[in-house]
C-alpha cells in the first residue's frame, strides 16, 4: 500500500521542465515555429533557461539578442554568465515594457542556442514566470518574446513570442526513470502476490 501511495505520488509530482514554444511572429501576427524556450529548475531561486531558434524559418546566423518576459517575482535577478539583466524593458520590435529583459550582446559569437541561469530568491520559480500576466500583442496573449538578430528573413531581425495555448510541461527524463522503475516493481509486486496465492491454494 505504502509503495502505490509512493507510486501516485511520482505520478502527481513529477519533476517537470517548461517548454515554451516560441509561435509568433510580433510584426505580422503569424503562427508558426520559430523555435522553444526550455526552462528547468537548477536549485532554489535558480531557473536554467535555453533558447533555441529555428534556422529553417530564421537563417543558420539567426543569434538571440533578447529576452522579455513577466513574472511574479519582483526580487532582484543575476545571469551566472554575465549577461545583462534589466527590469522594466522592451525588446525591439514590441513598444511594450517586460518585467525583466535579459541582453545577450550584439552577435559574434552567434549565440544559438544559448543556455543560461538566472538566480533570484526564492520566489524565483517557474511558476513565478508561467502564471505571471500576459502581453497583448496583435490579437494573442504574449509571453517570453525573444528578439533574434541576423535573420533571414527581408527585415534582418524578428521578434518572437509565445501566444497562449503554446505553453506545455514537460517531465523531465529522470522522472520517466522513476516512473519506469516503479512500474516495474508494482507490476512485479501483484505478479509475485498471485503466485504465492496461487500456491497456497494448491497445498
Amino acid at each position: 500500500m505504502r509503495f502505490l501511495c509512493f507510486l501516485v505520488f511520482l505520478i502527481t509530482n513529477p519533476l517537470y521542465g517548461a517548454l515554451v514554444v516560441l509561435n509568433v511572429e510580433s510584426d505580422s501576427g503569424v503562427n508558426s515555429n520559430y523555435g522553444t524556450l526550455k526552462i528547468e529548475d537548477a536549485g532554489v531561486g535558480v531557473l536554467d533557461f535555453t533558447i533555441d531558434l529555428n534556422n529553417i524559418a530564421l537563417g543558420a546566423d539567426a543569434d538571440v539578442h533578447k529576452l522579455g518576459f513577466n513574472s511574479n517575482y519582483s526580487g532582484p535577478l543575476s545571469s551566472s554568465d554575465g549577461f545583462l539583466v534589466r527590469t522594466d524593458s522592451r525588446v525591439p520590435g514590441l513598444n511594450i515594457k517586460w518585467d525583466f529583459v535579459i541582453e545577450f550582446g550584439n552577435g559574434q559569437p552567434i549565440l544559438d542556442p544559448v543556455n543560461f541561469k538566472l538566480s533570484g530568491d526564492t520566489g524565483f520559480t517557474q511558476a513565478a514566470l508561467l502564471n505571471a500576466p500576459a502581453e497583448y500583442i496583435k490579437g494573442w496573449d504574449g509571453y517570453f518574446a525573444v528578439h533574434a538578430q541576423s535573420t533571414s528573413t527581408p527585415a534582418g531581425s524578428e521578434t518572437v513570442f509565445c501566444g497562449i495555448d503554446s505553453v506545455s510541461t514537460v517531465p523531465e527524463p529522470s522522472t520517466f526513470v522513476i516512473f519506469g522503475l516503479g512500474m516495474f516493481f508494482l507490476v512485479g509486486t501483484i505478479y509475485f502476490k498471485k503466485e504465492k496465492t496461487r500456491a497456497l491454494n494448491e497445498r
